[in-house]
């Protein structure tokens, strides 16, 4: 589910955090850490009873990660949305000039690449009070990418 669609009779309103990221060199995790703290903290204090998802969806086309608490059939988001847009990978993807018959090759690489990073920044010391207070409330991390039809990846943090 895409948190901005329109549904008719719901008003949800969302708060989203936004982070542009134009030249990283190399320090996507520190800017991960600096992205997933303050999502975790916010999903601790989510009190929808179905709500137990932390998903982490990538986008390979548009380099951009969203952070979201929802539920198992992503029927419904929570509040905040955290939001991640590497332009410098964006920049790659575009400026490499990569056949069409090996673009989604490259989307599938990047997608292995940000699950790597997400594993390694969720396993930080710096968030390892936050992922255990979400696991001991029930929640669940995942990974999937931008596609609604996509599968969903368990992180096993």
């Amino acid at each position: 589910m895409n948190p901005f669609e329109a549904v008719a009779g719901d008003f949800t309103t969302y708060s989203v955090h936004l982070c542009e990221v134009l030249d990283h060199a190399e320090e996507e995790a520190e800017v991960l850490l600096g992205v997933f703290a303050p999502a975790l903290q916010a999903a601790q204090s989510v009190s929808r009873v179905t709500a137990k998802f932390f998903l982490c969806d990538f986008d390979p086309v548009y380099s951009t990660l969203t952070l979201v608490v929802t539920d198992g059939d992503r029927e419904r988001v929570e509040h905040h949305v955290y939001k991640v847009i590497f332009h410098d990978w964006d920049s790659m993807m575009l400026g490499s000039s990569i056949p069409d018959s090996e673009y989604d090759g490259a989307c599938k690489k990047a997608e292995r690449r940000m699950y790597d990073l997400i594993d390694t920044v969720l396993r930080r010391e710096e968030l390892s009070l936050s992922v255990e207070e979400l696991k001991r409330l029930g929640f669940e991390f995942w990974f999937t990418n931008a596609d609604p039809e996509g599968e969903w990846e368990h992180l096993d943090v």
